[in-house]
């Protein structure tokens, strides 16, 4: 069997976009409890990775908050424009970066839980969203900060 160059690269694009593609969320989804729940799952792993490993705020927004945002934020005003007008050039900052990131969907909502470094001082984070179908529509956040200091060996993560 004899394959020629640009259909194995036509069929290895076509797998790595199959991979790396997000669907946009809907707010109207049919299925299952059980399909919603593992929807919802895939739904805030994939904003997390865009939001926290690619650091594509506006792809993750674009996709998983396409409307109303209500943020409890106390320092953050609710509306998906006045989050972008604060994240975007906030996370563009070299020095800040996220590990261990844990992503979870149950009962309609989603949670993120990482460690955020920014130059010398490091925060563990969890934030929670709540979906309508698989769209973010309302988020909370708390932090910790870590100190290096504690006396727990597996405080935080």
């Amino acid at each position: 069997m004899r394959f020629s160059v640009p259909a194995i690269a036509t069929v290895i694009v076509a797998a790595i976009s199959s991979v790396t593609a997000q669907s946009p969320c809907t707010t109207s989804f049919s299925g299952t409890p059980e399909q919603l729940q593992a929807a919802q799952q895939q739904a805030i792993a994939d904003f997390g990775n865009l939001f926290l490993v690619q650091k594509n705020i506006q792809r993750g927004f674009d996709l998983f908050i396409p409307g109303e945002y209500i943020n409890h934020n106390p320092y953050a005003t609710s509306g998906r424009q006045n989050a972008l007008n604060i994240l975007v050039p906030a996370l563009a900052s070299s020095s800040l970066t996220f590990t261990n990131v844990h992503a979870f969907a149950g009962q309609g909502y989603g949670l993120l839980h990482y460690r955020m470094r920014n130059g010398g001082s490091s925060t563990a984070v969890m934030d929670k969203f709540r979906f309508v179908g698989t769209c973010i529509v309302e988020h909370w956040d708390v932090g910790q900060s870590i100190s290096g200091r504690e006396s727990n060996p597996i405080a935080f993560f």
